[in-house]
């Protein structure tokens, strides 16, 4: 961004109250700063006036690990050097700028958020779909249910958000052919930050070579090597220094945190293993419940878990030729339990409020997505771009089913929801014709989501309790 679109900040206010009171409509940039710039105020007003001022758990490790900018210094094994440094660079400006290190926080926070919502979504749906226009009304809609359902998130730094609003950046960079350097390097933090999205690399490369594959036909070779090039720089210069705190401080040669020193085996295996004999966790800092883990547990995946000892890939493997049935429904369960939304924080003060009314609002939302995806094979579409950027989001999901379910990791399948839902349509696609067999669909729809949900708060226990 240069210093000219400056003037844009002001322009766009005046245009929106001349456009409120019935005088000239905006232009579709000062729409767009007009968005950003609403999104950003009320999320900065919502956390400075209702959010939590502790961070706590992984919130305060992020938030409070890294004291120096020396790499030789970083003493996390289980968490990936970048987010860490990015939080005590906020900590360092907001020093020098003598400001309240949480407001400084969460001004970076609301700009992530801003950015996520406004731009990087919106484009992405608009470029990958050359029929969906979005409109000020519908991008301020998306914007509106990520902040129904998420607005507590953008309180804390974790990784969740900032791993997400990077990866789609990547994708939304790599499918407008801009330089390999800056995808690159936003790659490299998605894969950093959360070693999961190593995952979506896969489509981010497919629609790399894709684009690569185009411009060679139409521009200079060299500019196609260069970018490609860049592209690897930018991974190799994220990536590089986790590799380099792996062997200075660990003694490991790997790309990743060798989080096995802290959990005696490979993260992603103890995952698999914690997931067997749960639905969902949630964390707790009230004092209702007695415990810091909400876990919602799953009987059936318990005694399988208890039938054999795990230590590997292999033992998992044979567990699910052993119950294919079982696993099946338990990780059914899995993925309804990510998708069902009851508080909009990722830390919770009371587990057993159920908010039907916010729980009502998600599987309607859940619904009307369904009933949308009928519609996406009749828009016209970029197949390759489409393909891989609904595919990042629907891999991660699949890696993570299997796991220790909380919600915060199904954030890039409600993204793709809320998109399609309020983006991802143009007038005559998204029109939708309700009858009585919808009414009676969406009703019983309704009271299955419901049912299910019930089920799962009945098997809600505390560690230090019998389940």
């Amino acid at each position: 961004m240069n210093a000219r679109n400056f003037h844009v900040f002001p322009r766009a206010f005046a245009g929106g109250l001349l456009a409120i009171s019935g005088g000239p409509t905006l232009t579709k940039r000062q729409q767009r700063w007009l968005a950003f710039v609403i999104v950003f105020t009320g999320y900065l007003a919502y956390l400075m006036t209702s959010a939590d001022r502790v961070f706590w758990y992984d919130a305060g490790v992020y938030w409070g690990t890294v004291r120096s900018y020396s790499l030789n210094d970083y003493g996390l094994s289980y968490r990936g050097y970048s987010f860490p440094y990015i939080c005590f660079l906020i900590r360092q400006l907001a020093a020098w700028l003598h400001l309240d290190e949480q407001i400084a926080f969460w001004t970076f926070s609301s700009l992530l958020m801003a950015t996520l919502g406004t731009i990087i979504v919106p484009t992405l749906v608009k470029t990958t779909a050359p029929a969906c226009k979005p409109r000020f009304w519908s991008i301020l809609a998306f914007n509106g249910l990520v902040f129904l359902f998420f607005r507590g998130y953008a309180n804390y730094p974790l990784t969740d958000i900032p791993a997400l609003a990077v990866l789609l950046g990547a994708l939304c960079l790599i499918n407008t052919s801009a330089d390999g350097i800056l995808p690159g390097l936003l790659l490299g933090l998605a894969v950093n930050f959360r070693p999961v999205y190593l995952i979506a690399g896969i489509p981010c490369s497919v629609l790399l070579v894709w684009r690569a594959r185009d411009a060679w036909r139409s521009h200079p070779k060299a500019s196609v090597y260069a970018k490609c090039a860049g592209f690897v720089l930018g991974l190799c210069l994220v990536l590089g220094p986790q590799v380099y705190i792996n062997h200075h401080i660990y003694q490991r040669t790997s790309l990743f945190p060798p989080a096995d020193i802290v959990y005696g085996k490979n993260l992603y295996l103890f995952q698999l293993q914690t997931g067997f004999g749960l639905q969902k966790l949630e964390g707790n800092v009230g004092t209702i419940y007695p415990d810091s883990q909400v876990i919602f547990g799953d009987p059936t995946g318990k005694t399988i878990a208890a039938s054999q000892k795990i230590d590997s890939y292999a033992d998992i493997i044979r567990l699910y030729t052993k119950y294919p049935v079982e696993f099946v429904a338990i990780y059914a369960r899995h993925l309804f339990s990510g998708l069902d939304v009851k508080f909009p924080s990722v830390y919770i003060k009371n587990p057993y409020e159920k908010n039907w009314w916010l729980a009502l609002i998600n599987y309607s939302i859940i619904f009307l997505f369904l009933a949308a995806c009928r519609n996406i094979a009749q828009l016209r579409v970029d197949r390759i771009a489409f393909t891989a950027v609904v595919a990042a989001p629907v891999l991660l999901i699949l890696a993570v089913i299997p796991t220790a379910v909380e919600v915060r990791f199904f954030m890039p399948l409600h993204l793709l929801m809320y998109a399609v839902v309020t983006l991802g349509g143009n007038e005559e696609s998204s029109r939708w014709r309700w009858s009585i067999s919808k009414f009676i669909l969406f009703g019983a729809f309704l009271i299955v989501c419901c049912t299910l949900s019930d089920s799962a708060y009945a098997c809600m226990y505390y560690p230090k309790s019998t389940p």
